[in-house]
C-alpha cells in the first residue's frame, strides 16, 4: 500500500532520466566510433562502388524470382478469364525482366536456359488453366440445365390431377425424384474420382427404380419423357458425367502441372540464392583483410564501451531496487491470493507500482464477490429457478447424514407430470416450460417449513427432500401438494385421466432403523413412482419391500 505523504514519483520519469543517461552514452561511443573509422572510409568506398552493385543485382533476382511463385499461384487460382490474362502477363513480365538482369551483369547462361524452360512450362500450364476453365463453363450450364428439369419434373407433380397410389412398400414418384437429385448433387460436388463413380452408379440405379415405376404406375408421358431427358443429362457423352470426371482428371494435372512450376521456379530461386553467395563470400573476404588493419582502433573503443558498460551496471542496480523489487513484492501478493491466503503484502512507494498493487487488491475482492455469485447460480436450475440436479446431491447427503447424527427419520417425494409429452407437443415447448415453472412455484409454496427443500430432478421430475419428517408428516405433505395442483387447474385437454394437469408421486423414508443413502432413497422414490404411473396416474405410492 502507498504511503500518502510520499512525494509521487512516476516511473515514466525515472525511465527517462535512465534513459537519456543511456542514450548520452551512446552518442558518446558513436562519435568515438566515427572518429577512428574515419581512415576505415577510403576501403569502404571502394567496396561499395564495385562490390555492392553486384549484390544488390543479385538480390533484385532474387526477388524477382520469388514473384513468380506468387503469379503462378494467382494463375491457378484465377476465376475469371480477365485474372487469368493478368497473370499470364505479368509473369510473362517478370520472365523477362529476370531475363534483362542476368544477363546484364551475371551473364550465366545456364540460368538463361531455366528461365527458358519456365516460360515454355508456363505456356502449357496456362493452356491447361484455359482448358479447365472452359470445362467449368460447360458443366455449370449443364448443372443449371439439370436442376431445371428437376424443378420441372416436381412442378408436373404439383399440376397433374391423377395422383398415382403407391404400396407401403413403394416410394411415391416424388419421393424417388428427391433422392435422385440428391445423389446427383453428392456426385457433382465429390472431390474424388471413385467417390465420383459410385455415386454415378448409385444415380443410374435411381434413373432405373423411376423407370420402373413410370411403367408400373402408368405415369404421364411428359414425366416419362422428363426423366429420360434427365438421363440423357446426365449420362450421354457430353453430360454430367463426363463433364464431372473429365473436370476432376484435369484438375489432377492442373495440380501436378503447378507444383512442377513450382519445383522449376524454386530451383531457380536456389541457383540464384548460390550465386549471390558466392558474391557475398568474395566480399566478405576482402573485408576480412581491412577489418584486421582496424583491430588497433577497436581495442580503443573497447575500453569506452567497457566505461558504458560500468555505467549501464550502476543504473540497472537501481532498477533492481526501485523496480524490480517491489514487481516480485506484487507477485508474491498475487500467488498468495491465489492460495488464499488473506494476509497482504506491503508495496511500499508511491507511484504506478503502488497503483496496480491497489487495483489488484480491489478486483480480488470483486472476483470474490463474483465467484460466490456464480457458486450461486450454478445450484439453480436456469428455467423453474428452484434449485438442480447438483444442488440435490448436495442437499440430500447432507440431511441423510445429519439424520444419523440426531436420528430422526427423512422422507423423500419424487414427483412426475403425468402425459407431459403430450403437453409439450400439443400445446408447444414454450407452453410446456410455463407449466414446469407453474409446478415448481406450486410445489415450492406447498411445503410449509423453511428446512423442506425441492429440486428439479430432470425432464418434468421434480424432488422434495423432507428432513425430520416420518411417513404420516410426508404423507400430509403428499395430500398438500396434491389439493395445491388441483386447485391450480391448469388446463390439459390431451390427458386421458382428467382435463388439467396431473401428478403422480413415488415416496421413500429413510428411518433411524433402516438409513437409507442419497442413491438408494432416491431409487426406492423411483420405484415407488413407477408403480404411481402402473395404478392409473394422478396418485403417489409409497415404497415397501413387497413391491
Amino acid at each position: 500500500m502507498k504511503k500518502p505523504n510520499n512525494v509521487r514519483i512516476p516511473l515514466i520519469r525515472f525511465f527517462g532520466i535512465a534513459l537519456s543517461i543511456i542514450l548520452s552514452l551512446f552518442l558518446l561511443v558513436t562519435w568515438l566510433t566515427f572518429s577512428r573509422l574515419v581512415n576505415f572510409e577510403t576501403v569502404l568506398k571502394n567496396f561499395s562502388e564495385q562490390a555492392l552493385p553486384t549484390i544488390v543485382l543479385s538480390g533484385e533476382l532474387y526477388n524477382e524470382a520469388s514473384q513468380l511463385l506468387q503469379f503462378t499461384d494467382l494463375l491457378a487460382n484465377a476465376n475469371s478469364d480477365a485474372a487469368k490474362r493478368l497473370a499470364e502477363q505479368e509473369l510473362n513480365t517478370y520472365i523477362r525482366k529476370i531475363k534483362s538482369l542476368s544477363s546484364k551483369k551475371l551473364d550465366d547462361s545456364f540460368l538463361d536456359k531455366q528461365l527458358e524452360i519456365i516460360n515454355l512450362e508456363l505456356l502449357e500450364f496456362s493452356d491447361l488453366i484455359w482448358q479447365r476453365a472452359d470445362i467449368n463453363k460447360k458443366l455449370a450450364a449443364k448443372r443449371q440445365n439439370m436442376y431445371t428439369l428437376f424443378t420441372h419434373a416436381f412442378d408436373l407433380i404439383q399440376q397433374s390431377p391423377r395422383k398415382p397410389s403407391y404400396s407401403d412398400s413403394e416410394e411415391s414418384w416424388i419421393s424417388q425424384l428427391s433422392r435422385l437429385m440428391l445423389i446427383t448433387d453428392q456426385a457433382i460436388n465429390a472431390k474424388r474420382m471413385q467417390e465420383v463413380r459410385g455415386l454415378f452408379a448409385r444415380v443410374k440405379q435411381q434413373v432405373m427404380s423411376i423407370q420402373i415405376t413410370d411403367t408400373k404406375h402408368a405415369n404421364t408421358i411428359e414425366q416419362q419423357n422428363i426423366i429420360r431427358t434427365i438421363k440423357h443429362t446426365i449420362f450421354a457423352s457430353d453430360g454430367l458425367e463426363h463433364l464431372v470426371i473429365s473436370h476432376l482428371k484435369l484438375t489432377g494435372r492442373v495440380k501436378g502441372r503447378e507444383n512442377f512450376m513450382r519445383h522449376l521456379i524454386e530451383d531457380f530461386s536456389r541457383l540464384l540464392e548460390i550465386t549471390t553467395n558466392e558474391t557475398k563470400t568474395n566480399i566478405f573476404k576482402q573485408v576480412a583483410l581491412s577489418v584486421e588493419d582496424t583491430e588497433n582502433q577497436i581495442n580503443t573503443i573497447g575500453g569506452i564501451i567497457l566505461m558504458a558498460i560500468i555505467l549501464m551496471f550502476i543504473i540497472l542496480f537501481f532498477i533492481q531496487n526501485r523496480i524490480l523489487k517491489r514487481l516480485q513484492n506484487v507477485n508474491l501478493m498475487v500467488q498468495n491470493k491465489i492460495k488464499g491466503q488473506e494476509g497482504r503484502n506491503v508495496i511500499t512507494g508511491n507511484d504506478e507500482i503502488t497503483d496496480l498493487a491497489d487495483a489488484f487488491n480491489k478486483f480480488a475482492d470483486t472476483i470474490e464477490i463474483q465467484k460466490e455469485k456464480l457458486e450461486l447460480m450454478s445450484l439453480t436450475d436456469g428455467l423453474t429457478k428452484i434449485a438442480n440436479r447438483r444442488a440435490l446431491d448436495i442437499r440430500l447427503q447432507h440431511d441423510i447424514e445429519l439424520s444419523v447424527r440426531q436420528k430422526f427419520s427423512v422422507a423423500v417425494l419424487l414427483i412426475d407430470i403425468d402425459f407431459f409429452k403430450l403437453y409439450n407437443d400439443n400445446y408447444g415447448h414454450s407452453a410446456g416450460d410455463e407449466c414446469l415453472k407453474s409446478i415448481a412455484q406450486i410445489i415450492s409454496n406447498a411445503l410449509q417449513r423453511e428446512s423442506d427443500f425441492v429440486a428439479r430432478y430432470g425432464g418434468e421430475e421434480f424432488v422434495c427432500v423432507l428432513p425430520n419428517t416420518d411417513l404420516p408428516g410426508a404423507l400430509e405433505r403428499v395430500q398438500h401438494i396434491f389439493e395445491s395442483i388441483q386447485s391450480q387447474n391448469l388446463a390439459h385437454e390431451y390427458s386421458s385421466i382428467d382435463k388439467r394437469v396431473t401428478i403422480s408421486m413415488g415416496v421413500a423414508i429413510s428411518t433411524p432403523q433402516q438409513v437409507l443413502m442419497p442413491e438408494a432413497i432416491l431409487k426406492q422414490a423411483d420405484v415407488a413412482l413407477y408403480m404411481a404411473k402402473h395404478a392409473g396416474k394422478n396418485t403417489y405410492k409409497v415404497y415397501s419391500s413387497n413391491m
